[in-house]
């Protein structure tokens, strides 16, 4: 079973062209809620199975988001920016497979990572990712999941969920910074005094 989940519409389009292509089960998980709003491509194509997308360059942070957080994950790396602090953000698009190669590459080169999803972290996507760097005997590795708790989520207005369930890019923000802190404490022989706002 293959799971994808798209950043926009325009890339939902494109994934359900994939999925009807593809032979075999595909599930889409969309969030609710309006579009973002971006330009749709005339033509329509099959996404790579499996295939992540690096959307952004920096070497201080990784950020590796799925589906609607990507969005988020954008944001929270031009407020980043303002403080000097360089993203690469990826969409993973897939839940599974996984990208493994290119997330353990890429964990390889900037082990200050911040997963981020709108799905429960017990058992999701963050935790996938932690098995794959597990499974790669990767150590030194500074990680945050950005996700829901083990709580019941009430209906509501998405950006106002997003926000109270810490899943929005003021959560990845402060995620990024905690991963730079632990990296930094982690190479210190001194304990490191780290502020998060």
């Amino acid at each position: 079973m293959i799971v994808m989940a798209p950043r926009d519409e325009n890339e939902l389009r494109h994934m359900l062209k994939t999925a009807v292509d593809h032979n075999g089960p595909i599930g889409v998980r969309y969030p609710r809620g309006t579009a973002v709003g971006v330009e749709l491509d005339s033509q329509l194509h099959d996404i790579s199975i499996g295939k992540a997308e690096i959307l952004e360059n920096g070497d201080d942070v990784l950020i590796l988001a799925i589906g609607r957080s990507v969005q988020e994950a954008l944001e929270a790396r031009q407020r980043l920016q303002k403080d000097y602090v360089r993203v690469t953000v990826v969409d993973c698009r897939f839940v599974k497979p996984l990208d493994t190669n290119r997330i353990i590459g890429l964990a390889r080169r900037i082990p200050r990572i911040v997963t981020a999803e709108e799905n429960v972290c017990q058992g999701g996507f963050g935790s996938a990712v932690l098995e794959v760097l597990s499974d790669a005997g990767l150590t030194g590795v500074a990680i945050q999941r950005v996700g829901v708790g083990d709580t019941f989520v009430e209906h509501g207005a998405p950006r106002i969920l997003r926000a109270r369930y810490g899943v929005d890019a003021a959560a990845i923000v402060r995620a990024a910074q905690k991963v730079c802190c632990l990296a930094s404490a982690q190479t210190l022989a001194e304990p490191t005094i780290c502020t998060l706002n």
